[in-house]
This record gives C-alpha cells, sequence and structure tokens, in this order.
C-alpha cells in the first residue's frame, strides 16, 4: 500500500515523505548551474568540522533542500576521504534515493547497514527501502493492469505469483529492520520522537499491505498517537504529519470496502491540516479514495514518471528528525 504521508529521515529534519509535495524534474540550463551551486552552498555550508559525521550532515541538508545532485557529488568525494563509515555512505544512500537511482541507493543503503547493524537510523533507512520495493510490487501480485509506459518500474517480477514471493520475502526483512529501528529510537530517543512515530507508521503500513483489514487497529494506534502529539506541541509540521497519517488510514479503510470510517478518517485529516499544501493535498486524496480508486494509488502516483518515482511519497525518513 503507497504511503502518502510524509518522510522522515535527516529524509535531519527530514520527516516523512508526507503527505506532500510532488517531486518535480527541473531542467537547468548551464547558465543555471552557478546560481544553483551558490544556492546550494548557502543553505547548507560547509562544515565547521572537518569529519565524516560533518560530510553526512551537509549531504542531508543538500538533499532536503532540493539538491539531490550537489548531495552526489559532494557525498561521492567525502565518502573517498572517509572510506566506510556508515553514517556517511547512508546519507550518500538518500541522495541517490532522492534523485531517482534507487539502485544505487540501495547498494549504499545495504553497505551501511553490514557496516553498522545495530544503528537503528541506518536499519530504518534500509527498511524504508525495502518497504518502497513492496509497495511497487503490490499492484503485481494483486494482478492490475500496469500501463505499458510504466512497466519497467516494476520489471523485477511481472508475474503476480513472482511478486508474491519476492513481497513476503521483502517485507520479512523490512519487518525485523523496523522492529529494531523502533527499540533503538524508543531507547535512545523516546516513544514520542518523530523517528520512533515514523517507523512505527511504516511498519503498520507494511502489515496493512501484507496482512490486510486485521492489521488496520496498529495503524489507528499510530495514527492516534500522531494526533495527540500534534495538539499538544501545537506545530504546524507535526499537524501535517498527522494529517498524511489520516490519510493513510482513509486508503487502508477504502480498500477493504469500509467508507464510513475511511470518510471519518478522511475528516481527521482535513482538520488537522495545517498548511495550504497539506489542504489541498487532502482535498485532492479524498475524491480520488471516495471515488472507489484506493486500489491503484501507487500506479497513478507514477503515472508520468519515467525514472519510476512517486509524485507522492510515504512520510520518509529524509532530514527533519535525524542526526
Amino acid at each position: 500500500m503507497s504511503r502518502s504521508c510524509n518522510r522522515i529521515d535527516a529524509r535531519a529534519n527530514g520527516l516523512l515523505r508526507s503527505g506532500t509535495a510532488a517531486l518535480a524534474l527541473l531542467l537547468l540550463g548551464l547558465g543555471a548551474l552557478p546560481a544553483r551551486a551558490s544556492a546550494a552552498g548557502a543553505e547548507c555550508p560547509e562544515p565547521d568540522r572537518d569529519s565524516a559525521e560533518g560530510a553526512a550532515s551537509r549531504v542531508l541538508c543538500l538533499v532536503e533542500h532540493d539538491h539531490a545532485l550537489d548531495a552526489i557529488v559532494y557525498g561521492e568525494d567525502a565518502a573517498a576521504r572517509w572510506p566506510g563509515e556508515a553514517r556517511l555512505l547512508s546519507a550518500l544512500g538518500r541522495a541517490y534515493d532522492e534523485s531517482g537511482n534507487r539502485d544505487r541507493a540501495l547498494a549504499y543503503q545495504e553497505e551501511a547497514h553490514r557496516l553498522a547493524p545495530r544503528d537503528p537510523l541506518i536499519s530504518y533507512r534500509l527498511a524504508s527501502m525495502l518497504a518502497d520495493e513492496v509497495d511497487r510490487l503490490d499492484p503485481v501480485a494483486r494482478g492490475e493492469t500496469i500501463p505499458a509506459d510504466l512497466r519497467h518500474c516494476f520489471a523485477s517480477a511481472m508475474d503476480s505469483r513472482d511478486a508474491r514471493k519476492k513481497m513476503k520475502a521483502l517485507a520479512r526483512r523490512a519487518d525485523r529492520l523496523y522492529a529494531w529501528a523502533i527499540e533503538g529510537f524508543s531507547r535512545t530517543r523516546g516513544e514520542d520522537d518523530i523517528l520512533t512515530l515514523s517507523a512505527r507508521m511504516e511498519r503498520a503500513l507494511l502489515h496493512v499491505t501484507l496482512d490486510g483489514r486485521k492489521a488496520i487497529p496498529e495503524l489507528e494506534a499510530v495514527a492516534a498517537d500522531y494526533r495527540r502529539i500534534a495538539e499538544t506541541i501545537g506545530d504546524p509540521a507535526m499537524a501535517d504529519m498527522a494529517s498524511g497519517v489520516y490519510m493513510n488510514l482513509a486508503q487502508s479503510y477504502a480498500l477493504y470496502g469500509d467508507d464510513a470510517s475511511a470518510r471519518k478518517a478522511l475528516d481527521e485529516a482535513a482538520a488537522l491540516a495545517a498548511t495550504p499544501d497539506q489542504k489541498r493535498l487532502v482535498a485532492a486524496s479524498t475524491g480520488v479514495i471516495e471515488d472507489g480508486n484506493a486500489h491503484s494509488p501507487l500506479i497513478a502516483a507514477m503515472a508520468g514518471s519515467s525514472d519510476c518515482t512517486l509524485t507522492t511519497d510515504r512520510a520518509t525518513p529524509g532530514n527533519s528528525g535525524e542526526k
């Protein structure tokens, strides 16, 4: 099931690819490149300390400010200077993910996890990527018709039986990684920390994809915690994230024919939305879900995207809560 929320990661206050922004392909003329480089430098200056940790933080800052290509160039140079630094490689994986190079992104996250298997943030990022792959296999596993111009996005398994087999293997591993990340975040950052909540939400969505209706109560509990914290701290960004979680909950209800609960969850999403962008997203999603199109959100979100990226993505680890 595709996530329509926000994504967090250091995706460092990088939030859930939250019920928000569409990814746009920006074509830059050669004349625009110097200005772009200058903007990236102003937003994300060189770290005070010449270290792998400082370099990783700058890579994530560049990703957060939509300078994925700058992040890749800078990160590759830093990785050559500090080989074998897990957090730096993981940050570079985030940059490649945002650029649309999922194969390279996954390779870096796998290597980072090999180097630091007990790091909850690295486990979370890898779990999130594996869960994305489960999402991409799900339409094939359910026998949906994939448009000809998007078949390359699902080329890893065009047969429904093969897709189901791959989904189960990926999901088992993602579930273990999420569990480890949640335990680690809860212990070191607290149960109400945004990374803890994000990992719980993504794991709940994974369970809904695999287990169907019986996993929805887990997502309901996560949504209630998001709402509680958003209402307690009064932060618009957190309110938008809570709104995105309720949108995911509405989609889950709709998938299994509970229209009344879907409508109620959409009302919650609308009430929580704090910014104009989130309000517009809720309004647009309401139409899609109420029109009975909840079964194909992933395919619809990828329509027109030659590089297989989603126009809306899950609440992701990105850059807001991570250090």
